[in-house]
């Protein structure tokens, strides 16, 4: 179980106008501080905090000199509040953000106010607006007035970040899945459960990954010993410590020849072959080579990686924009 629980390891704000605020700007650090490179590796903010979390949408959120602080991307405050208000704040998501003080979380507006008590063991932030909840090692769901929405009865329970339908592991132990009235959609029959993407979930069944559709029936005949979900129209599999790629028919796409994969994104998926990092397309064609320590997969045509203990900012050729 302990390796199940592995891989759940798991940011609305006032519009801002002008050509500034569209372009993507990427959290890098410098020296110990944070600030923000642009497409170019150019610093557009200066590295100078000491917390940072990357933009969602037009505003980041960030700490210095004593204060949190929402900033656009000019690197102008918003709002700003004491440090000792709160121990962390999270970026805004749907309006709201998250904030904790001595291990308690709730959250607060886009003017500084608390709007949801700070009672909660965790939170996450909303998502088409349910935000998952922790309380007392149960998990469950409130709405944006702080109302409970799904009971907070589960052990185990993803939020609802990419899916209408999640899996929750419920009173017999066994994992199912529930939409966002709390209705049973898939009976509790697994072991354990990944979120349905793109019609699909992987799950695990007598020691074994299959992927089931929202019917709960099963997608081919192959099983797995591990898996991770579709994006892009294939998913990530292993059998014997060899990980490929399955097609949304059950088929093997991209032969089982590497030692980690994870799942497609922009096009291109993070490949391990003799303990180093590299890049596919969908055809199985090496892209960028494995050279990299730790890759993580793209976003806005970038993704991080470490090489000979250095941090780099990559683009979809392989080039390094910026390395600290």
């Amino acid at each position: 179980m302990k390796k199940y629980l592995l891989l759940l390891n798991f940011l609305f704000i006032a519009s801002l106008y002008g050509a500034e605020s569209n372009k993507h700007l990427f959290l890098f650090s410098k020296n110990g501080v944070y600030g923000y490179v642009n497409y170019q590796g150019k610093w557009e903010i200066k590295p100078q905090y000491e917390i940072a979390y990357q933009f969602v949408g037009k505003t980041a959120i960030v700490k210095k000199d004593k204060f949190w602080s929402l900033i656009n991307k000019k690197g102008v405050s918003l709002l700003e509040i004491p440090a000792e208000k709160f121990d962390t704040v999270y970026p805004f998501y749907e309006g709201l953000a998250v904030v904790s003080k001595n291990n308690k979380f709730g959250f607060i507006n886009s003017d500084g106010e608390i709007v949801i008590r700070l009672v909660y063991d965790n939170c996450f932030h909303f998502s088409g607006s349910l935000a998952c909840v922790v309380q007392d090692g149960k998990m469950g769901f409130i709405n944006k007035k702080g109302e409970i929405a799904i009971p907070i009865e589960y052990s185990q329970i993803y939020p609802f970040f990419d899916s209408d339908i999640i899996p929750v592991r419920m009173k017999n132990n066994l994992m199912g899945f529930i939409n966002k009235k709390g209705e049973i959609i898939v009976k509790a029959n697994y072991d354990f459960a990944l979120p349905f993407n793109e019609g699909f979930a992987a799950v695990v069944k007598d020691k074994k990954w299959v992927f089931i559709n929202k019917r709960g029936d099963k997608l081919g005949d192959l099983t797995f010993d591990q898996a991770g979900n579709f994006a892009e129209g294939l998913a990530p599999v292993c059998i014997k410590g060899r990980y490929g790629f399955i097609d949304q028919q059950g088929k093997i796409k991209i032969p089982l020849q590497f030692t980690n994969a994870f799942q497609f994104s922009e096009g291109l998926a993070a490949i391990r072959k003799n303990n180093l990092w590299g890049f596919i397309n969908k055809n199985g064609i090496l892209i960028i080579p494995c050279s990299y320590t730790t890759v993580s997969s793209f976003k806005n045509n970038i993704a991080t990686a470490t090489r000979n203990g250095k941090t780099l900012l990559i683009d979809k050729n392989g080039k390094t924009i910026i390395r600290n």
